[in-house]
């Protein structure tokens, strides 16, 4: 079972194929400090630790 969104539905300000994307890397590492330092995904430290505090998988 899947759930579709509209594809410019946002999250803090981020599209969720970037929470998708910044998902699957923190998965490879279950690092939070890797997953907020994503340059690719996140432009921002502080952006990175958004959506992790969005996403709730942060300490």
């Amino acid at each position: 079972m899947g759930i579709s969104f509209d594809r410019e539905t946002r999250i803090a300000g981020y599209r969720l194929s970037s929470f998708k994307n910044g998902l699957k890397a923190y998965l490879r590492t279950l690092d939070p400090v890797s997953f907020i330092g994503l340059r690719s995904i996140f432009p921002l430290r502080g952006d990175g630790a958004i959506v992790l505090r969005s996403a709730s998988i942060g300490a």
